[in-house]
Formats: C-alpha cells, sequence, structure tokens
C-alpha cells in the first residue's frame, strides 16, 4: 500500500451520493465506503422478494462503523409490513422510510440512537407514541398523522421539524420546544399560528401550499432569520419592523399578494425572492434605497419582467446561491448544535 493509500480515505467506485440496492443483497454490492457516499437505499419490492433477516443484518454490518451514512428504505407495493427489520440497526444515526404505509411503527424502538427521521405516511393513521423513546431525535420530517403528534412534544433535542398534509387547530402538540430552530408546514392546515411567538429557538420558518389563517404572530418571531411563504392565498404580509435577525424573505406563488411594503419593513433584510405571475414591476420600487438589501430575485410573467426590478433598483440577483449555501450552513449549525 502507498502512502497516499495510507493517509487518503477510500472513495467509493462508481457512485454519487447514493449506494442502490435490491434483493438479492450480497456483500460483494456493498463497496468500501469514502466520498462522496451519503445515502445507502434499499428498495425493498424492486426485486423477486423482499429482504431477507440475514440480508438487512449484512447490510447493518455495513453501516454500523459509519454513523454519518443515511438509510432509506421504499417499499412501493401494497403488501402488509412492518419496522421490524430494524431490529440489527440499533446504532443508525439516519434513516428515511417511504413508500406504502406500515402496518406499526413500533419497530423504531429499535433504533433508540436515531437523530435524523423522515417518514412519509400519508396513507392509514398510525401511533407515533414509539417516537417519545427517540430521545437523541434532532430533524424529523413527517407526513400524515395529524391526530398523532402530540408525541412530539416528549422529545428534547428536537431542532428541526418539518410537516406535511397536517392539519390541526393550532400548534399546541409541540409542547415547549426549546430547542426548536427550523419548521416547516406545508399542505395541511394550522388554524392559529400564536404558539409559534412561543418557540424560543425558531430562525427558521415557512409555510405553503395551504390556506393560513391569522399570520401576525410571525411578527413576533424575535430570533426569524428565514421566512419563506409559498403557494397560498395571502392579500398582506405580517409586519417584519420588529424583526432585526430576519435577512432572508421568500414570497412564492402568492395569490392576492400584490404590495410589496411589508417586505421593506424588515430592517437588516439581505436577500429577497419573490415570484408571482401577476406583479408587475412596477411594485418593486417600495424596495428601492433599502439600506441592507443586497439582492433581489423577481420571478414574474416572463424573463423580461423578472429583470426589469434588477434593473430599476441596481440590484444583482443571487446568481451563485450565495444564501442558499449560507441558509444551509446554518441549518447544519441549528441541527448539530
Amino acid at each position: 500500500m502507498s502512502d497516499n493509500d495510507a493517509r487518503e480515505p477510500r472513495s467509493t467506485p462508481a457512485l454519487t451520493r447514493g449506494l442502490v440496492l435490491q434483493t438479492p443483497i450480497t456483500a460483494d454490492q456493498l463497496p468500501p465506503v469514502g466520498p462522496p457516499l451519503e445515502t445507502v437505499v434499499v428498495n425493498a419490492d424492486y426485486g423477486r422478494r423482499r429482504p431477507l433477516a440475514e440480508e438487512w443484518e449484512l447490510l447493518a454490518a455495513y453501516l454500523r462503523p459509519h454513523p454519518h451514512l443515511e438509510l432509506k428504505v421504499r417499499f412501493s407495493n401494497k403488501k402488509p409490513w412492518d419496522l421490524e427489520f430494524l431490529a440489527p440497526f440499533g446504532h443508525l444515526r439516519k434513516l428515511w422510510i417511504d413508500g406504502t404505509t406500515p402496518e406499526s411503527m413500533d419497530g423504531l424502538h429499535h433504533v433508540s440512537q436515531l437523530r435524523s427521521l423522515i417518514i412519509f405516511d400519508e396513507g392509514k393513521r398510525r401511533s407515533l407514541e414509539v417516537l417519545s423513546q427517540l430521545t437523541d431525535l434532532r430533524s424529523l420530517v413527517i407526513a400524515g398523522n395529524s391526530r398523532e403528534l402530540d408525541a412530539l412534544a416528549t422529545l428534547p433535542n428536537l431542532r428541526s421539524l418539518s410537516l406535511r398534509g397536517v392539519k390541526r387547530d393550532n400548534l399546541e402538540f409541540l409542547g415547549d420546544a426549546e430547542q426548536l430552530g427550523i419548521l416547516t408546514m406545508d399542505y395541511g392546515r394550522i388554524d392559529d399560528l400564536s404558539a409559534l411567538a412561543a418557540l424560543p429557538s425558531l430562525q427558521m420558518f415557512g409555510m405553503g401550499h395551504t390556506k393560513p389563517a391569522d399570520l401576525s404572530p410571525i411578527s413576533r418571531c424575535s430570533r426569524l432569520v428565514r421566512l419563506i411563504l409559498d403557494h397560498m392565498p395571502l392579500t398582506s404580509f405580517p409586519d417584519l419592523s420588529a424583526l432585526a435577525a430576519l435577512k432572508v424573505i421568500e414570497a412564492i406563488e402568492l395569490k392576492g399578494f400584490e404590495d410589496l411594503s411589508p417586505l421593506a419593513t424588515a430592517p437588516n433584510v439581505r436577500y429577497i425572492a419573490v415570484d408571482s405571475k401577476t406583479l408587475q414591476p412596477g411594485a418593486f420600487t417600495v424596495l428601492a434605497h433599502h439600506p441592507t438589501l443586497e439582492y433581489l430575485d423577481a420571478g414574474l410573467r416572463n424573463d423580461a419582467l423578472s429583470y426589469q426590478p434588477n434593473q430599476m433598483l441596481d440590484l444583482p440577483r443571487d446568481v451563485n446561491h450565495h444564501y442558499d449555501k449560507i441558509l444551509a450552513e446554518l441549518a447544519d449549525l441549528i441541527v448539530d448544535s
């Protein structure tokens, strides 16, 4: 072995970020782990049969020395299944379950060290009480299960939460959520957002594809750095004048939103993105001479119109995704802190 081989981690050959497997799963399908491998995907229903217990054990042994790797499991047919296959994965830190609804979520107790969990389970309702055993969980994405979310209040380390298709009267199911720094809600409906202002660590909030009620609680989220409102009817934007930490505002396809002046009230905003098929370039004049605004990305009815606000205000577009990178780093910092 050369000196270089001793110093440098071995790259995973012929891979980008994901290794995709289906049955039969054998040792020769599992290459040495190295950059850039991040995810191991098991398409459980793509082969002639679902993985056997010994195949799950083989995969668990492969993942065990590499806690940074995420396991993503897809079930695509209606044959009943559960999460008991997780029994040999007690070391696992990152898990993504996708596809048809399992018969029970109770198998999650096998992976009590999880720090990241994604469950796309929009079919049948299943009890989520088992989540209370995942006390190390920091990041959770969950779809559906509107009536089963009270277990979230028992997760002391939860930093990032994404809810999809959830319908609740309010956000009381979050409890104190003292560590929650990122909250996104898409589809579904939350009638009362007043609990937002009581989340002491909230720095990123996004809401979309819904019919919002009163958005004024956003005005009291004093630590908010990023705000995204998208694809929903909205005639008036919340007042942002008290949000000194707010750096990024994204207003995407908000039906009925014609007055951009509330965006200009954010005292320290640096990046604004607005997508609208109805706005005219002149609507952006209210942002002229904003003391901190650095970038403006407008997506209007066509390219010619989209670039006019930049010319009018002498502001560049964020073509190098500068703020995307900054926000990604902030999200990582929130989850890993």
